[in-house]
């Protein structure tokens, strides 16, 4: 009716912004509570980026945090996405990518 993306789904851009801002905007902020840098020896898969981000405390069922929301997501964007600097265009690229890159589990269809 209003074209509106599912809550899902915006949820989860929103999470990408918030880790994205910590990551190039935020760097008086301690975020380790939240994520860590992965290491490049800790990668198990071609093509990631040098900024994927694992979890600094065992890994639940919940996923109550942002990070620990879209963790996965993070770690398979493109690096030019990633890469990005400012925050908008890295929002506006976001948008650019197919539904199921940003919520791929979802059983919500668009």
């Amino acid at each position: 009716l209003l074209n509106l993306h599912t809550l899902e789904y915006r949820r989860a851009i929103k999470d990408l912004l918030f880790i994205h801002k910590c990551i190039f905007l935020a760097n008086h902020l301690d975020t380790s509570a939240l994520f860590v840098p992965q290491s490049h020896s800790d990668h198990h898969t071609r093509n990631r980026h040098d900024l994927c981000i694992t979890l600094p405390f065992v890994h639940s069922t919940t996923r109550s945090t942002c990070a620990s929301r879209v963790r996965i997501i993070w770690n398979t964007l493109p690096s030019e996405i990633v890469h990005t600097q400012c925050p908008i265009q890295f929002r506006n690229n976001l948008l650019l990518l197919p539904h199921n890159v940003i919520v791929p589990n979802s059983q919500i269809r668009p």
